[in-house]
């Protein structure tokens, strides 16, 4: 299908089998008609295909075309859910009364001898993979708040170290950061080079104004007081910000500047900044039209910033996370878009990519699915690769019926955590054509950028690669957390 717009006063169309664009008239896939970008994206996307047994198509796809794919690419991660309690009440909490089709808090807790069942049944499979595959196992501990189970965060990693003295594991922690005032747990997660990751949403009043604690007590400085306390000097500490339209963009960003340790500051340095989930809820009816126009504004206004220290070569590690991660992902969509053939549209992760354990030492998706409906295994029997299948050829039809029209649905990012039932996606027309638009935006900007500075967006993605094949424990996780 072909979508057809406007590129500086160019007549343009976007093929959306291949991902390439064209110069109008459209006369059919010749390489004379290509720019540098679509040669360099038509020659990834013959490698990828080629690395793939299974391609695209109508057909379901079978479990031995599943058990084929987890054969040749391993697991990324196991994840831990500790428990489903949390000594915070956040306001966006995928928990909260805002997202009713996700479940509620509760005092669920996973016990150790669950935990470690899924360990070594992760480990085993990378031990069993490592003479053909390169897989740095990960775990990570999530909630809830998992430090609400330290034990089992403890347990686990001794076990590793006792039972697996050969396997390099590292460990992750996502956390809202107040048990960390704990000495005892504050001590053993860095005495185990734990990557802690803490909320932490920006300067004090965008923080305080939805992460509370059950009473309704702010948090902000009595998290700023645990990490100047206890990580001064700890390198493996990082902070995650959600934001929403009352946030202050141009505020959040002389924040950064000026406290985030990338800066010369003492704050973690920033991992993410991810928009509140605005699917599926009511969290969003509270903002008016003008704090919508006034968040949007501040937007533009970074990303002109962006675009004037692009063209002239230079870059800013906030702006990059905030503006230049999307335009990555835009540019580079043959690294991040799924075209080895499993599904309809990209976006997907095959499930048990991560193995994604609940309490109940069932298996998920991954931390980000809000329903709990969607189960691909189990401590006891592991994967269970004719349920994967099932689950994949489910969202396909879902996303065929859905999606079947839309013309850029190969560069669409649509995955599971878009479901709101194990029947239906929670978009609407106008937050599809919102994404379409997002991503023609994106063009435009890569475009005006590479007309004063060729190769800007190449030369950043060499920078990415070389720096992944240099990484050390930290830079490796947090591109693992950013594709």
């Amino acid at each position: 299908m072909i979508n057809e717009f406007t590129l500086h006063n160019n007549a343009m169309l976007f093929d959306n089998t291949t991902g390439v664009f064209f110069e109008k008239p459209y006369v059919g896939f010749g390489l004379e008609r290509l720019n540098n970008h679509n040669k360099r994206y038509l020659q990834s996307l013959l490698s990828l295909l080629s690395q793939n047994a299974v391609h695209r198509s109508n057909a379901d796809i079978s479990c031995d075309a599943v058990k084929q794919y987890f054969k040749l690419n391993g697991f990324t991660e196991l994840i831990l859910k500790t428990t489903d309690e949390c000594n915070l009440r956040c306001k966006y909490c995928v928990y909260s009364d805002h997202y009713p089709y996700t479940s509620q808090y509760s005092h669920n807790r996973m016990p150790l001898s669950t935990a470690i069942s899924a360990v070594d049944y992760y480990l085993n499979c990378i031990i069993d993979q490592q003479l053909f595959l390169n897989k740095t196992p990960f775990i990570a501990f999530y909630g809830g708040e998992p430090l609400l189970n330290f034990n089992l965060v403890k347990g686990v990693i001794e076990h590793v170290e006792e039972t697996y003295p050969n396997l390099l594991v590292h460990y992750t922690i996502t956390t809202n950061g107040i048990m960390l005032k704990d000495k005892h747990i504050a001590d053993f997660l860095r005495s185990h080079n734990v990557i802690i990751c803490v909320s932490i949403d920006g300067y004090r009043d965008n923080h305080d104004r939805n992460r509370l604690k059950t009473n309704g007590a702010p948090t902000y400085d009595e998290i700023c007081e645990i990490v100047h306390s206890y990580f001064q000097d700890y390198q493996l500490i990082y902070s995650l910000c959600c934001i929403d339209y009352l946030t202050d963009l141009r505020k959040l960003y002389q924040y950064y500047m000026t406290y985030d340790r990338m800066s010369g500051g003492d704050m973690p340095h920033l991992l993410r900044v991810s928009q509140i989930f605005d699917l599926g809820t009511d969290y969003y009816d509270q903002f008016s039209a003008e704090s919508q126009e006034r968040f949007a504004s501040d937007y533009r206004h970074l990303e002109a910033e962006y675009i004037r220290l692009a063209q002239n070569g230079e870059s800013n590690w906030f702006l990059d996370l905030m503006i230049g991660q999307e335009l990555l992902h835009v540019f580079d969509r043959p690294k991040f878009g799924n075209l080895g053939g499993f599904y309809v549209v990209n976006g997907c992760c095959v499930p048990g990519e991560k193995i994604y354990v609940y309490p109940d030492g069932t298996f998920g998706v991954c931390e980000k699915v809000g329903i709990d409906d969607i189960k691909i295994g189990d401590i006891h029997n592991g994967i269970d690769f004719k349920c994967v299948s099932s689950w994949i050829n489910k969202m396909n039809r879902i996303m065929s019926d859905f999606c079947g029209a839309c013309t850029t649905s190969s560069a669409c990012s649509v995955c599971f955590s878009q479901l709101t039932s194990a029947e239906s996606l929670g978009f609407t027309k106008r937050k599809c054509a919102l994404r379409k638009a997002a991503f023609f935006h994106c063009i435009e900007v890569i475009n005006e950028i590479e007309r004063k500075n060729p190769n800007f967006f190449t030369n950043k993605v060499l920078s990415i690669v070389k720096r992944n094949s240099n990484a050390d424990i930290s830079e490796g996780l947090l591109n693992i957390m950013l594709s």
